[in-house]
């Protein structure tokens, strides 16, 4: 968790660094970073979906489901099952 965390602290370093130019606010910034690593870890790593998304910095799975759906198009659930077959 904490390795996360580190990453994502630099990972917005980076990106306050990058200045006005993008057209996302640094929040936006690090929710879409946790969900490419929801992402990645729902289909790498077996476990249960509360677990990735909670250790991937969601409070809760219902507002981490509402931001992949809006993100990926489709739940976690519906994500995994399509790349695991």
């Amino acid at each position: 968790m904490a390795n996360i965390a580190a990453g994502l602290d630099a990972a917005l370093a980076r990106r306050r660094d990058a200045g006005a130019r993008a057209s996302t606010t640094p929040h936006q910034y690090v929710v879409r970073a946790r969900l490419r690593l929801s992402a990645q870890r729902l289909a790498d790593a077996p476990g249960k979906i509360v677990d990735i998304a909670l250790d991937c910095g969601f409070e809760d799975v219902s507002n981490f489901n509402r931001a992949f759906r809006a993100e990926f198009g489709e739940s976690p659930r519906a994500y995994r099952a399509r790349l695991t077959g």
